[in-house]
């Protein structure tokens, strides 16, 4: 072997010395640890159906479909609420909301069918003189 194989910096027939390790992180550093917070997007679904369900009550249909999305979202986020999930509250409001709407709902229907049925409601929303 010559000084031509060799590394720079060694004479020829040392063998070849590895680099330092790194040096440790000063001691006291803050570690970043991330956290997932866990989420409940069933309850505030339900809340917010609910909400619409109670404002949307006379549009029948809508309503219907509305309230029992809200029931079915409310049931959901309960149960995962039991699981350790936050916003149980949430999840109970829109429960609660989409039975109240769905049932409002309901009654509006049996009271324009009445009105129709006792003739004093002609359809367009002024009551007929007897």
């Amino acid at each position: 072997m010559d000084e031509r194989d060799s590394p720079p910096g060694q004479s020829p027939g040392q063998t070849p010395v590895p680099p330092p390790p790194p040096d440790a992180p000063p001691a006291g550093t803050p570690q970043i640890v991330y956290q997932t917070i866990p989420s409940n997007g069933m309850a505030v679904a339900s809340l917010v159906l609910g909400i619409l369900t109670v404002v949307l009550c006379w549009t029948l249909w809508i309503a219907w479909i509305l309230g029992v999305l809200a029931i079915v979202f409310g049931a959901i986020g309960r149960g995962k609420a039991r699981q350790g999930a936050p916003n149980g509250g949430m999840a109970t409001a829109g429960l609660i909301l989409g039975i109240v709407g769905f049932v409002l709902s309901i009654l509006l229907v049996v009271a324009i069918f009445q009105a129709f049925e006792q003739g004093t409601f002609d359809g367009v929303g002024i009551p007929i003189e007897p």
